[in-house]
């Protein structure tokens, strides 16, 4: 869990960038990428905030490309990312899945793995 002391940091060294331009007057977009789930008092303060939040445990590729892909939709081109896309590593692993296990293959359970939960979140805090 990403703690609040963090969030609040982020919070405000985002306000002290916007003190140091008073007279900017384009769009500022604050966006919380991370791989750990803020906590709740941690999601407020980043939902008072005006900040989205971007957040995957999977693996740091698929975070980046969530997060470009996530900051082409704020731009409203997701055209823009397709070269981006076209870099990052494969999703997938290039394993074949194993075959789904029946009651009639319970031997064959032994020593296989285990899917994992994966969990992606894009939330507009």
């Amino acid at each position: 869990m990403t703690n609040q002391r963090e969030v609040s940091q982020f919070l405000d060294c985002c306000a002290r960038i916007m003190a140091r331009m008073p007279d900017f007057k384009g769009r500022v977009i604050r966006i919380w990428v991370t791989r750990t789930q803020p906590t709740a008092n941690g999601e407020k303060s980043l939902s008072e905030g005006g900040a989205y939040v971007v957040q995957t445990s999977t693996s740091m590729s698929f975070l980046a490309q969530m997060t470009g892909q996530f900051i082409c939709e704020l731009l409203g081109d997701r055209s823009i990312c397709a070269d981006m896309i076209a870099t990052m590593p494969n999703l997938l692993s290039g394993d074949t899945p194993l075959e789904p296990l029946t009651r009639d293959h319970q031997e064959k359970a032994v020593g296989s793995i285990h899917s994992a939960k994966i969990k992606v979140c894009v939330v507009k805090a």
